[in-house]
């Protein structure tokens, strides 16, 4: 305001009087109105040079006013843009801040969720090895024979060629003519406890597998290979059970003996005791022993990549997962063998274990082609 009066008058009155007497007035403005009159009377008796002494002196406090006045001056238009950027630059650092957040907690979360399937896999696994006993064989044994296409065809067998003191000679050849012809196609499914708990336990074995196979198809493949030797043995274990072939051999077995003396079928009940007895001690034990082997190897290499990857920092599993997900391996369904399926994993691996450990895996799928090449000759 100070300043647009000044601009006026200088314009309007061009004398140094004139010019002393505004100054003067503007100096008066800003002392107190008791000093009014007296600074009347001074002016009176300026002369010429103190009134451009005043004039200066005037000058000098109008444009401190004009200063004052210019602070107090805001540029409200900037200083809304100003507090706009600012308020967007604040609005973009919170998303990108709660963008970060979110992305950390799914980051963990996934993480959390892996090692849990790693932990559940190789529990689930030794869990499926220590259901593979005798006691599984003895009731999937027992349910068959006591089956009622199977207890019926026991029944004439025990009648005919068993409930007689004296085996005729030649009988032997009668009983074998008699199996050839008449022996049912076993088709008795099992009720056993244990089985059924056994093939729950594999359904989740095999969902945990498809659980971290998008992210970690190296790990997914070693979680499958145990799943798929524990199932082969298990569906070994039903084949045999259902053989024809196999009840052939186990009856005329366990009529040679009789014929010997060497057991005591003194009934029905005994024959089929004595026919399980085969089945649990005999070919289910073989069966077990060539097998047990593998299942041993893959559950080393499973316990083996579980330990390493539980031991990894969320930053290296993510990293991990980018490398693993980058591998071109085998789909599972072209593969032939475990021991193949053990050498595809490695592919995506190698990064993460080191050598000692990939020599490990390596020797595992050596000793299960050697076990396999000597029970194919």
């Amino acid at each position: 305001m100070f300043g647009h009066v000044r601009c006026i008058a200088l314009r309007i009155f061009n004398k140094r009087y004139w010019l002393a007497c505004l100054s003067l007035f503007l100096v008066l403005l800003f002392n107190e109105p008791s000093n009014a009159k007296s600074n009347d009377q001074y002016v009176e008796h300026l002369s010429s040079s103190e009134s451009e002494s005043l004039i200066f002196t005037s000058n000098k406090l109008v444009a401190q006013s004009i200063q004052h006045q210019n602070l107090l001056d805001i540029d409200w238009d900037a200083a809304a843009s100003v507090a706009t950027t600012v308020s967007v630059i604040i609005a973009a650092a919170s998303l990108l801040s709660g963008f970060f957040i979110y992305y950390i907690s799914k980051r963990d979360e996934k993480i959390k969720s892996f090692r849990t399937s790693l932990v559940s896999a190789k529990t689930i696994s030794h869990q499926l090895d220590s259901l593979l006993n005798y006691e599984m064989g003895y009731e999937c044994a027992i349910s068959v024979v006591e089956s009622r296409q199977l207890k019926y065809f026991l029944q004439i067998i025990y009648d005919n060629f068993f409930d007689h003191d004296n085996v005729a000679e030649g009988q032997a050849d009668s009983i074998k003519d008699y199996l050839e012809k008449n022996t049912p196609s076993i088709m008795a499914p099992f009720h056993s406890s244990i089985a059924d708990s056994f093939e729950e336990k594999l359904s989740i074995l095999g969902q945990e597998a498809s659980s971290v196979e998008f992210d970690f198809p190296g790990v997914a493949r070693i979680i499958f290979s145990a799943r798929n030797m524990l199932r082969n043995v298990y569906l070994g274990q039903k084949r045999l059970i259902h053989s024809e072939g196999s009840w052939k051999a186990a009856i005329q077995q366990a009529y040679d003996a009789k014929k010997q003396g060497s057991n005591n079928i003194r009934d029905f009940e005994a024959l089929q005791l004595e026919l399980v007895s085969m089945f649990v001690g005999t070919w289910l034990n073989s069966m077990s022993k060539s097998a047990q082997e593998d299942i041993n190897d893959t559950l080393a290499a499973l316990d083996l990549v579980v330990s390493r990857y539980l031991g990894k920092t969320p930053s290296q599993l993510i990293k991990i997962s980018e490398y693993e997900k980058s591998q071109n391996i085998k789909p599972i369904e072209e593969t032939e063998t475990i021991a193949e399926d053990l050498l595809e994993a490695e592919k995506c691996l190698s990064k993460s274990l080191d050598q000692q450990d990939i020599l490990s895996l390596r020797q595992y799928s050596s000793q299960m082609k050697a076990r396999l090449k000597s029970s194919s000759k």
